[in-house]
């Protein structure tokens, strides 16, 4: 049988092995994007750049839809954020949910 530590580690390069965003001491810092207003799009790029000075080896990933522009996808992809984008509901009483997607 593995001990505590021996089973940890395992799981630490397994998690290491799979991406930055998986395992028991993922580092990550979670956003819900969704829209196209400059307010949110322009400050989701500058919160990577910050992310990546102020928090050194964290992740950032962004829960999207396609209400967000391609050319700002592209651009947090290409600044180092994980990208995942999910399919917009039509029902207006789930426009709300964008906000809790970084729990996901």
């Amino acid at each position: 049988m593995k001990s505590f530590d021996e089973a940890w580690h395992g799981a630490e390069a397994a998690a290491a092995a799979r991406g930055p965003c998986v395992g028991p001491r993922a580092r990550v810092i979670s956003y819900g994007l969704y829209g196209n207003k400059t307010r949110y799009t322009a400050n989701a790029i500058l919160n990577v750049r910050l992310a990546r000075e102020h928090f050194p080896g964290w992740t950032t990933v962004f829960h999207t839809d396609s209400t967000v522009p391609e050319s700002v996808l592209n651009e947090l992809a290409a600044e180092g954020a994980v990208v995942r984008t999910r399919n917009a509901s039509a029902n207006p009483s789930e426009s709300i949910a964008g906000m809790y997607w970084r729990f996901m």
